[in-house]
């Protein structure tokens, strides 16, 4: 047992990395070194631990509670001392409120592309100022129920026989994403948005699957993203056929 203490002890120290990593460009000072689970920060002296708050709110997602907590930072609920939030959008309003040193995980107006009822207007815009050519790589999408007459035509045209996918605007995680194909599955009242189902989408082994590269924009002007070197493959578990 005492052996084994000492081998846990020493795997222990062996995990312990700097809090502090240095900057990869010139002249900016060295940033916080971000953990995961099976890794541990040296401590850093108080007089800069008192500093580091992170501000907690209601979706604040549980690992980024804990990889905070492991980073030397201390959580608060306070609305204006605080050095990173991960939280909801803020209107415009909000943004001017922020500091230069606070970082928050929006930048102004991203929702317009977050959400796939503005993502599909914003691009509807683009098509028309640049060109379909250009702006093809979409599906023709149908915001309810504002387009309610425009998806009726569309359906009728096709013989009723396509299918359509049906998604919550402002969801995720594939939650609330429906395919059907008779008119009494679309909602009259609720805000959703409906496009073509692909007839024949690209699969492996008769399974659907996608391919997801994960970005990190810290800047937008200048335009600044890190790639993060792997990426991820999903493949559904039940097939098409």
């Amino acid at each position: 047992m005492k052996s084994a203490r000492r081998r846990t002890h020493s795997s222990y120290h062996d995990n312990t990395q700097p809090a502090l990593i240095k900057s990869l460009f010139p002249n900016v000072p060295p940033y916080i070194n971000f953990v995961t689970e099976n890794e541990r920060v040296e401590q850093l002296p108080w007089e800069y631990r008192r500093l580091l708050k992170w501000r907690m709110c209601s979706i604040t997602p549980n690992i980024v509670r804990h990889v905070v907590n492991r980073s030397n930072f201390r959580p608060t609920k306070k609305h204006y001392d605080w050095l990173g939030c991960w939280g909801k959008h803020m209107k415009a309003p909000g943004f001017k409120s922020i500091r230069e040193y606070q970082k928050l995980n929006h930048f102004p107006g991203s929702f317009q592309i977050g959400r796939k009822d503005r993502l599909w207007r914003n691009l509807s815009k683009l098509q028309v100022s640049f060109g379909k050519k250009e702006f093809s790589f979409f599906p023709t999408t149908y915001v309810l129920p504002y387009d309610m007459k425009g998806l009726k035509r569309a359906w009728e045209d096709g013989g009723g026989k396509a299918k359509w996918i049906i998604k919550p605007p402002a969801s995720a995680r594939g939650i609330g994403i429906k395919v059907v194909n008779k008119w009494n599955q679309i909602p009259k009242k609720r805000p959703v948005i409906v496009q073509k189902y692909l007839a024949r989408p690209l699969l492996i082994n008769d399974s659907k699957f996608d391919c997801r590269v994960y970005v990190y924009v810290t800047s937008l002007d200048p335009l600044r993203i890190y790639v993060y070197e792997d990426g991820l493959v999903r493949i559904c578990s039940t097939n098409l056929t």
